[in-house]
């Protein structure tokens, strides 16, 4: 009686692993945040995460893990990352006789401030 019952519960056991398994694939194949997944899905952010640690704990100790069966590839969007040597261009700019101050849409509005009180101080 026991081993059926040991039997049983490791049966469920791989059975909830292989549907976690599922549905943390297509959280991350959703481009959406985790977060924003799981409460469309309405799933418990603590139930998401304690099933993604039991899954890679599995995984990371060669445990037996149904493998997921999907029928067509799925692509994620990755979206385009601006490098820091690509020259914005520049969104206000002021100029007076020789001197030009290019300003960009992310500017400190602090430092327009006193741009602008500079500028009409006429320095």
């Amino acid at each position: 009686m026991e081993k059926r019952k040991y039997t049983l519960n490791s049966a469920k056991h791989a059975s909830k692993m292989a549907e976690w398994r599922i549905r943390i694939g297509e959280c991350r194949n959703s481009g959406q945040t985790i977060k924003e997944w799981c409460r469309e899905n309405h799933i418990c952010l603590k139930t998401y995460y304690k099933w993604q640690r039991l899954i890679w704990d599995a995984e990371t100790e060669n445990r037996f893990i149904e493998p997921v069966k999907t029928g067509a590839i799925q692509f994620a969007e990755i979206p385009q990352i601006r490098l820091e040597t690509e020259v914005q261009q520049a969104e206000i700019v002021i100029s007076k006789g020789d001197w030009r101050i290019e300003l960009q849409n992310n500017a400190n509005p602090a430092i327009i401030s006193q741009i602008i009180q500079m500028v009409a101080q006429d320095v």
